[in-house]
């Protein structure tokens, strides 16, 4: 079964990682039946790799892979290569430092140009270190770079069918959604008249747009700030009252 968020029916098969109708990703692994972790390109279990979509291309692939074999996408490339260059210079620095400084001071006197090379050789070395790690950083960041998603391989699993149903879905919450707003802003309101006694009441049916009353008349349609002008039937007291 899909057992996916759209509460689709259909079956996937063992070699498919893609419900064929709803677009769903597998969610438990062909070889042991375990659920995929959410996110993980390999089943945390028995190790078996996902599949995804390029997102390139739009092959299905392994979802380790860093880079497509069918269209060569590298999303991490650039980090790779700044990594690369990076730990080359590292060993530049490292080694040449040392070595470099060595061999401007060996013209001085040996206890002067140890005290001199001790802390350019420490330093050269430090600098190598902090460098070789921006490197590896860039290199980490790199491996978890892939080319293919499973967001990808949703999307072009959907057939239109299922798009059609899901917009229909939509529309009808959306009707429901607006009853139940325009059910909760009719206003009904039951008071005496603050000058003569008489009984008002008014209420403002927003879902069939019209104003009930009795009691007390309406003076204009149109509401201001929440509020609507009224005349007492009786009296001719006006007084604006509240309504949502």
């Amino acid at each position: 079964m899909c057992y996916g968020s759209s509460n689709c029916d259909e079956e996937i098969g063992d070699d498919e990682w893609f419900c064929s109708f709803c677009g769903q990703k597998r969610l438990f692994c062909p070889e042991c039946s375990e659920r995929f972790d959410d996110g993980d390109r390999k089943c945390s279990s028995c190790g078996t790799v996902r599949k995804a979509a390029c997102e390139e291309c739009g092959e299905i692939i392994d979802a380790d892979l860093n880079e497509c074999p069918e269209c060569g996408s590298d999303p991490g490339k650039e980090k790779r290569e700044h990594g690369e260059k990076r730990k080359k210079q590292a060993a530049g620095i490292g080694i040449g430092g040392p070595v470099l400084s060595g061999f401007a001071l060996s013209g001085l006197h040996p206890i002067l140009m140890w005290i001199l090379w001790i802390p350019i050789a420490g330093a050269s070395g430090l600098l190598g270190f902090l460098v070789y790690g921006n490197g590896r950083k860039h290199s980490k960041k790199a491996q978890k770079k892939y080319p293919s998603s499973f967001s990808k391989g949703e999307s072009i699993n959907k057939t239109e069918e299922f798009k059609e149903k899901k917009r229909k879905e939509k529309k009808k919450e959306e009707k429901k959604r607006h009853k139940e707003r325009t059910e909760r802003r009719a206003t009904e309101v039951e008071m005496n008249c603050p000058a003569c006694g008489n009984e008002w009441y008014f209420k403002n049916d927003r879902h069939n747009s019209k104003f009930k009353y009795s009691g007390l008349t309406t003076i204009g349609s149109k509401t201001r700030y929440g509020k609507i002008e009224v005349q007492c039937e009786e009296c001719n007291h006006t007084r604006h009252i509240e309504i949502e």
